[in-house]
């Protein structure tokens, strides 16, 4: 089974460098890293949030001065 890939790597103005987009006749495929870490940040917000709603608190014990 033969099939021929080419494949061209070219830097674009305003992506960072670990960013790609790969084009193809059927589909394509992208990762751009801050989306990524915007769409991880988010995740973490949620989480984090979802936690503090039902977390025990573990504060140390008051003394007085």
């Amino acid at each position: 089974m033969a099939s021929d890939l080419c494949l061209a790597a070219r830097q674009r103005g305003g992506r960072t460098r670990a960013a790609f987009l790969f084009d193809w006749g059927e589909g394509r495929a992208a990762f751009d890293p801050a989306a990524a870490a915007g769409r991880v940040a988010a995740a973490l917000e949620a989480a984090l949030a979802a936690e503090g709603l039902h977390a025990e608190v573990h504060l140390p014990p008051l003394t007085e001065a």
